[in-house]
């Protein structure tokens, strides 16, 4: 398992259970992986912390994620500190991820709802979303020669 990808010490723990191994095999084997540094928590949030900055999710959106997998919301806060864009950097990723969405000829209003759905999905907060409105509205409602 841990050779496909990096997985939590949450994870790992799951994935054995299911596969009927007793908790003092878990135990054991979890210790031993911990000890030769197959699995850490820190590593991992890390590496997905990377993975998910680069597919456009938002600091909300990670965070919820890193917890599903068991990690610690000291790590995860501190992982978030080292990692992830200040709020300048969200809205622009934000702007980026919105201007992928822009389609010529559509009404306003459609385009505005469709923005404002995808970077919800995404995990941006409602003061990002309505700062990349505010950014690009202009664009939405000119001609769309300069999109």
């Amino acid at each position: 398992m841990i050779s496909i990808r990096d997985r939590s010490e949450k994870e790992l723990r799951e994935k054995l259970g299911k596969k009927n191994y007793q908790m003092a095999e878990i135990e054991n084997a979890v210790e031993k992986l911990k000890m030769y540094n197959y699995i850490n928590d820190e590593k991992f949030a890390e590496q997905f912390v990377k993975s998910r900055i680069s597919s456009g999710r938002s600091r909300v959106l990670i965070k919820s994620e890193l917890k599903k997998f068991g990690i610690d919301d000291a790590l995860i806060s501190s992982v978030l500190e080292k990692s992830m864009p200040a709020y300048d950097e969200e809205v622009k990723m934000a702007i980026a991820l919105a201007k992928k969405k822009l389609k010529k000829g559509s009404p306003p209003e459609k385009i505005l709802s469709r923005i404002i759905g995808f970077l919800a999905r995404r995990g941006f907060s409602w003061d990002v979303i309505s700062a990349v409105l505010r950014k690009i509205k202009p664009d939405i409602y000119s001609n769309g020669d300069d999109i």
